[in-house]
């Protein structure tokens, strides 16, 4: 992802009339990633974390509420499978994709003491 000050460079030289393939290759990103930034509002501020929250980038934090319910189902339940959380989770109308809850899940349990992730028998130890 590029840095905002990066964006607006990507806008400046847009607006200069350079090629889209152009700014592409110059900053080593897709022509794709060059329409979005060109459709987007101009940048304003160079701070990186303040200017994506309020212009809407990247991906949404997970909810602290969502945290929680499954902080409780673990606790609830140690061995139950992953995917049995995150239907639970679904029952309860929390939407989350399976590589978010996958990274959650996995960093809930090895935060809790005396649950050891499970290993695959067949792969190598590292």
């Amino acid at each position: 992802m590029l840095r905002m000050i990066d964006r607006h460079a990507v806008q400046q030289m847009l607006t200069a009339g350079v090629r889209i393939g152009e700014v592409a290759r110059h900053f080593e990103v897709s022509r794709r990633t060059i329409e979005r930034i060109r459709k987007e509002p101009a940048v304003e501020e160079a701070e990186d974390a303040v200017a994506r929250w309020k212009r809407g980038v990247g991906r949404p934090p997970v909810p602290a509420t969502v945290r929680e319910w499954m902080r409780a189902l673990i606790a609830e339940d140690p061995e139950a499978p992953p995917l049995e959380v995150l239907r639970r989770l679904r029952e309860e109308g929390h939407r989350l994709g399976e590589s978010t809850f996958y990274r959650l899940h996995r960093a809930e349990r090895e935060g809790r003491p005396g649950i050891e992730p499970v290993q695959n028998p067949g792969s190598a130890a590292s």
